[in-house]
């Protein structure tokens, strides 16, 4: 029977495109490839730019700001203007000017070179214009309010006169002079030092290093200097006196006297030194490198030196930068720095100035995400309380004690928080790490903070496992994770082909592990109908290869999550495909059901674990059966699989085994059946396929748009071809997922079913009969049925979603979790009512890599046209359900970054938005989303990017995100001495007179480039930013209205007050004078 027309409206999607926006939200993590490191002493902000061209703002605790051009492209050096909210990144050829005044700061000029590379920039302090040093050793000067060049040039060969014939190389250093900000200082890459008269456009002192120069510190009385050199020496000069240093450091060698030519300890080069005084101390001199080459790890040595003492510190990694921090912008004022921040390639330290053997701060961001590859992640939203409280509890638990920080307050106070979001929803991040360790963060809104951190390599012995291991990889890298929330159920797979399921407790336990070896039984024969069964000889363990070796004995594990049961991957020895076909390609996991299921390259295995035991194991290519529950004559070439009866000890192994614990008496054995009993004897079933292929379109009525075209619907006695099927040897189970639905066309009533999606498009589905829950649930075995649904599309399966009437998302059904410590209560279990009405309906939402597909349960048609998407594939698949609309939709990611998302069930686009770059395999392997619509994904192997595609939730999420900036006043400036009050001040040039020529000099040298793209995200920006001050202006200019009508009744209150007043002051005179009458 045709559908009515009211079908139809039976669905009325509310979703429309304003509700959705892809949105960035913040980044988390350690700058990827680390070059440069900036400081305001003002703003008491840290930049650290990138190779990618990214940048990260660093405050106080809490404020992180990530700043990224669309171009990537490698930043040299990093400016602040200080206390004017603004930063200079500077590249070879491109130099930007960022707004930090802004909630997310943007590039707001950009200067392009044409024929120079850029080597050095200096920008004064409360300066508009910036001195660009290049390669060719010219120096530009640029105004940073237009950011065009100035046609005042000082060009190399003025500047090193003509005494000097050679070229000096690139600009290396350039700096005011502190004392006298009309001179200014030119470092030259071979060792020319020029000190150039802005006013008179001459050079009034010039030096000559013997060594090339690498960096230069002013001291703040402005008469002396201090240079790094190659070969590890520091020399001081003085410019009154510049014929020779005054004073030459080899900090790491040893030098008698500079005349003579024996030459020091050959030392490495020495790449920056900061030369800081103190007030009432001795000043600090510190630098990077200067060791003795014959030292390992040289390139991650940091000195600082204060009279007479001298300490080393060795890093883990190699040093790029460092910067001293300090109160004080002013260039002729003692700086007294009060910590010293590190960039490290991997990582940053900052050390205490103020006390004893410099202790280090503690870190408080989010900066050690990489200490392991991230090999995979997992998003939670709506996490329970008690939960997220477990897991703080045992981070605080393991926190380990070995170093010993500064109790210091941390020194970065810069910029402000935005509004509170404790009334937000808990949202909970699982990264899997290469070494096996999975680690917890805290995600709420704009945080990621760590929780928690388990191995699941304490049961493994490492050394046996390393000696047997013929992987690439790491053995231990996790690959999927999933977490069942309310039963407090984690489950895991590793490279070496093993899953490991977790339950949490909160109590120590010291048990023996419960160990399944499980594995799908290859095809004995291709051309006989009768095959042998493997004897216990064939199948003995010393035959074996695991590539997971566990631990011996009984094994103590720590309050958390604790290994419940492991199953392994047991192949031949002679297998040389073992590697590769023990992978675990997918998982799933219901705590309700108690069935756990995977993949691998071979075929299916589906666990019971509740009995712990095997209930199937099955080639791919016998999966087809499991589906059809016709018998078809048998064909030569034909399939099998096998069924283990653990009450048989003859039984193959290799069929599915379990080892339980010793002591404990093994379940009953489960088995395949149409509705019969489980076989009580091991047994080979075999299985044939024929028979005519059925048309593509299906023999059920249509539905609202029906189009069966690409999707082949086979009803209960129908079967696929043994020639398709036996033709693809390459044929993978690549999804699973355990569900309560409608299995079977035509059925009244859910049942649990298991649904798989093969790598060639085909879906099956097998019915799973689960004893009743309770003491019958641990005795009778579980029974597998087919469905007699066979499905085929176009790809592979990439998901399979189903929802209700109602168009929410239909999840299996989970067990809840009991504390310990807490008297135990009945399993719950939330399963779906059998009663369930006739007209009930599902939508399953079948998404294959090139098309997706609504199709209406239990009548099995399709309800919409499908969509497919152009030149990419979908990679990344999830149902979203929108609270504000109560509304699911899907959201979807391609291989070439693009995240999609369209509405439910007629898949109509609503927003499609780049999240990364094209071919960017780190970011789609670690790709997840949670049930809200927000997503993570490692932009960078240190850093991860949180996405929200729900523009509600950007919007709440933006007023979460602090500013970088503050308004502050600058510090006074140092009062001059009473010596220096007699000296002839030198007076200020007007800057503005001298530079301010703009002419077709500097046109040639760069050119001013505008971004179009970006100058319109500023503009979006600045119109978001107008409508809120808008809102603002408009509840204030209310406040004062009513603030008015208050004042007005107030005064009108007063007046009938003193009215009231006048009147009984006139009464209690009249009764007065009756008084005295009487």
């Amino acid at each position: 029977k045709n559908p009515k027309p009211e079908e139809k409206l039976e669905f009325k999607e509310l979703l429309e495109e304003d509700d959705f926006i892809a949105t960035k939200v913040v980044c988390h993590g350690f700058p990827y490839q680390p070059t440069a490191l900036a400081y305001d002493p003002v703003q008491s902000l840290l930049a650290v730019g990138t190779r990618t061209g990214a940048i990260r703002l660093y405050g106080k605790v809490g404020i992180e700001c990530h700043l990224l051009y669309e171009h990537d492209i490698a930043i040299n050096q990093l400016l602040f203007m200080v206390n004017e909210g603004a930063l200079i990144s500077v590249s070879s050829d491109v130099v930007h000017l960022w707004n930090l005044r802004q909630q997310r700061p943007a590039v707001l000029h950009s200067l392009k070179f044409k024929k120079e590379k850029v080597t050095y920039c200096y920008v004064p302090l409360k300066s508009k214009w910036l001195y660009v040093g290049t390669k060719k050793g010219n120096t530009y000067i640029v105004n940073v309010e237009t950011f065009e060049i100035s046609d005042y040039i000082i060009y190399w060969n003025r500047a090193i006169t003509a005494a000097c014939s050679t070229h000096p190389g690139s600009v290396k250093y350039i700096g005011e002079k502190p004392d006298d900000n009309n001179k200014l200082l030119i470092g030259f890459e071979f060792g020319m030092l020029s000190l150039w008269d802005l006013k008179n456009k001459l050079t009034v002192v010039r030096i000559q290093c013997q060594l090339a120069l690498m960096s230069v510190s002013w001291n703040f009385d402005g008469k002396t200097f201090m240079c790094s050199h190659p070969d590890g020496t520091l020399t001081t000069w003085n410019i009154n006196k510049t014929n020779k240093p005054v004073q030459v450091l080899v900090p790491h060698g040893h030098v008698k006297n500079w005349s003579k030519t024996d030459k020091c300890q050959p030392c490495t080069i020495v790449n920056k030194v900061d030369w800081v005084q103190c007030r009432g101390s001795e000043p600090f001199i510190m630098f990077t490198g200067g060791v003795a080459t014959d030292r390992p790890n040289r390139d991650q040595c940091f000195t600082i030196m204060q009279g007479r003492e001298m300490t080393l510190f060795e890093m883990e990694d190699d040093i790029i930068d460092f910067v001293c921090l300090y109160n004080s912008p002013w260039p002729n004022d003692f700086e007294d720095p009060f910590a010293v921040a590190i960039l490290l390639e991997n990582g940053l330290a900052v050390y205490d100035l103020t006390l004893p053997k410099y202790p280090p701060y503690k870190i408080p961001y989010t900066i050690n995400i990489h200490e392991s590859t991230v090999t995979s992640t997992q998003f939670y939203s709506d996490c329970p309380v008690d939960l997220f409280t477990y897991l703080y509890s045992l981070g605080k638990k393991h926190k380990r004690s070995g170093t010993s920080y500064s109790e210091t307050e941390w020194p970065l106070k810069g910029g402000t928080w935005g509004e509170s979001y404790k009334d937000s929803s808990l949202d909970l991040v699982i990264t899997g790490h290469s070494d096996g360790s999975l680690r917890f963060w805290d995600a709420t809104a704009i945080a990621f903070q760590f929780m928690c951190k388990f191995s699941t390599t304490k049961i493994f012995d490492r050394e046996r496992v390393k000696e047997s291991c013929e992987m690439d990889d790491e053995p231990y890298a996790i690959q999927d994770i999933i977490l069942c929330m309310n039963s407090r159920t984690l489950v895991i797979s590793g490279a070496a082909g093993y899953v490991i399921l977790y339950k949490f407790s909160v109590k120590e336990t010291t048990t023996e592990l419960s160990v399944m070896d499980v594995s799908v039984a290859d095809q004995i024969s291709d051309y006989t109908n009768d095959c042998q069964m493997p004897t216990k000889s064939d199948t003995d363990t010393n035959n074996i290869l695991h590539l997971a070796k566990l631990r011996s004995g009984p094994v103590k594990q720590s309050p958390g999550f604790q290994a419940e049961l492991i199953c392994r991957n047991a192949q031949p020895c002679g297998d040389t495909e073992t590697s590769n076909s023990s992978t675990i390609l997918c998982l799933c996991y219901s705590s309700g059901f108690g069935i756990m299921a995977f993949s691998n390259m071979k075929g299916l295995i589906i666990i019971d674990t509740v009995q712990k035991h095997c209930v199937m194991s099955v080639r791919t290519v016998d999966v087809y059966a499991l589906a059809d529950n016709s018998q078809i004559p048998k064909t030569p070439k034909s399939g099998n699989f096998h069924v283990r009866d653990q009450s048989d000890p003859d039984s193959p192994l290799f069929a599915g085994a379990s080892h339980v614990k010793a002591g404990e008496s093994p379940p009953p054995s489960a088995g395949l059946s149409n509705g019969s009993t489980s076989p009580s004897t091991p047994r080979k079933m075999k299985w044939s396929y024929g028979g005519k292929r059925v048309s593509g379109k299906s023999q059920s009525n249509p539905s609202i748009e029906t189009d069966n075209e690409d999707l082949s619907l086979r009803s209960r006695s129908s079967s696929l071809c043994s020639v398709d099927r036996e033709g693809n040897n390459k044929e993978t189970i690549r999804y699973l997922n355990l569900l309560e639905t409608y299995a079977r066309k035509g059925d009244l009533t859910a049942a649990a079913c298991l649904w798989i999606g093969t790598s060639a498009g085909s879906i099956l589905i097998i019915i799973l009969n689960l004893p009743p829950f309770g003491v019958e649930r641990t005795r009778q075995p579980v029974i597998i049925s087919p469905s007699g649904t066979a499905l085929r599309d176009k790809g592979k399966i990439m998901s399979i979603s189903i929802l209700d009437k109602k168009r929410r998302s239909v999840e299996a059904p989970t067990d809840y979790w009991v504390d310990d410590k807490k008297p135990s209560r009945k399993n719950v279990f939330a399963g779906r009512n059998a009663n369930n009405d006739f007209d009930d309906i599902h939508l399953a939402v079948l998404c294959t890599e090139t098309q997706i597909k609504v199709m209406k349960l239990p009548q099995q048609t399709i309800i919409s046209k499908p969509r497919q998407l152009d030149g990419a594939s979908i990679v990344k698949v999830t149902s979203v359900f929108v609270k504000g609309k109560n509304e699911s939709c899907l959201a979807c990611l391609s291989s070439t970054g693009m995240v999609y998302v369209y509405s439910l069930p007629t898949l109509r686009l609503l927003m499609e938005g780049q999240c990364f770059s094209n071919g960017d395999d780190r970011s789609i392997k670690t790709f997840s989303w949670n049930k809200d619509g927000q997503a993570i994904f490692m932009s960078s192997p240190s850093e991860i990017q949180k996405l929200a595609t729900i523009r509600n939730e950007c919007l709440r999420t933006g007023s979460y995100l602090g500013s970088p900036f503050v308004v502050k006043d600058m510090p006074e400036k140092p009062s001059k001495g009473f010596i220096s009050m007699f000296r002839q001040a030198n007076p200020e040039i007007d800057r503005k007179k001298l530079f301010g020529n703009i002419g077709e000099r500097g046109n040639r040298v760069a050119k001013k480039v505008t971004d179009t793209a970006n100058i319109e995200s500023i503009q979006q920006t600045s119109f978001g930013v107008a409508a809120v001050m808008s809102k603002t202006k408009e509840a204030a200019v209310m406040r004062g209205e009513k603030l008015n009508e208050l004042a007005h009744k107030a005064e009108m209150m007063n007046s009938k007050a003193i009215d009231f007043a006048t009147s009984a002051q006139m009464i209690h005179q009249k009764y007065k004078e009756k008084h005295k009458l009487f």
